[in-house]
């Protein structure tokens, strides 16, 4: 299993893109999130959205879902083009059971209104509302709950004996140390502001963390303040376009 980092910045990155990865593995792929600024980014990975399989929306944050109105158009109109001949499949959206209606009424304004009539998020994509894991191609996708901002249900992923993926997220040390022996990479939210943030992790917090323990430690959504930076008090910062194997 590998994962590719389209973007690893935070809500205002210019540069690093809003955050996002790309997991590979069993000749399928899971894209995480889709911000906007995954369309051009995407393309100097040598892909397009007609290469994505399966999704899996986090939380309903601006930078992580405003992208999802154009990578459905894409698949109406543009992956047909490009797939010449082929039928274009629905991608495969996975998404915990309170956020569907959520989305709906984000997109909904650009999405609902065709000139073949109005349509619902299912015309889109095959649509699969999940609790607790789901599952592509015999790989167990486990939703793990993040705290955020008060009140914004956000669901990070854990696959046993492979990864932890935070997505937005304050520092959770319980967690982390039940989850540590259990992975071999862990990909957290991490700010490197010298001043706290409600809503996000700090890697002050890692220093509660054993050296050892730090080793799987990568940040992302972070700022572009530290772009071409490869670690910070022991924690590695994952790089854009950068592709790690689990």
């Amino acid at each position: 299993m590998d994962i590719t980092f389209i973007g690893c910045g935070d809500a205002f990155s210019k540069v690093l893109g809003h955050n996002s990865a790309l997991l590979t593995f069993n000749q399928t792929n899971l894209l995480i999130d889709i911000p906007d600024s995954n369309y051009y980014r995407i393309d100097k990975m040598g892909l397009s959205y007609s290469d994505i399989d399966n999704l899996y929306i986090t939380h309903l944050h601006g930078d992580h879902i405003n992208g999802l109105e154009k990578l459905a158009y894409f698949r109406k109109f543009i992956s047909p083009l490009e797939q010449k001949d082929k039928t274009v499949k629905k991608i495969n959206l996975y998404i915990h059971e309170t956020l569907l209606d959520g989305l709906w009424e984000s997109v909904k304004n650009g999405l609902k209104y065709t000139n073949d009539g109005e349509k619902k998020l299912e015309d889109y994509f095959n649509i699969y509302t999940v609790t607790d894991d789901f599952q592509i191609d015999g790989v167990l996708f486990n939703l793990i709950q993040s705290q955020h901002v008060p009140n914004m249900p956000v669901f990070g992923l854990f696959v046993e004996d492979e990864f932890f993926y935070s997505a937005d997220s304050v520092y959770n040390h319980p967690l982390l140390q039940s989850l540590l022996p259990k992975v071999k990479k862990i990909f957290y939210d991490i700010h490197f502001y010298p001043f706290p943030i409600p809503v996000h992790a700090s890697v002050r917090d890692f220093e509660k963390l054993q050296i050892e323990d730090k080793e799987k430690v990568y940040a992302m959504h972070y700022d572009d303040s530290k772009v071409n930076t490869l670690c910070i008090e022991g924690i590695k910062l994952v790089q854009p376009f950068q592709k790690i194997h689990i």
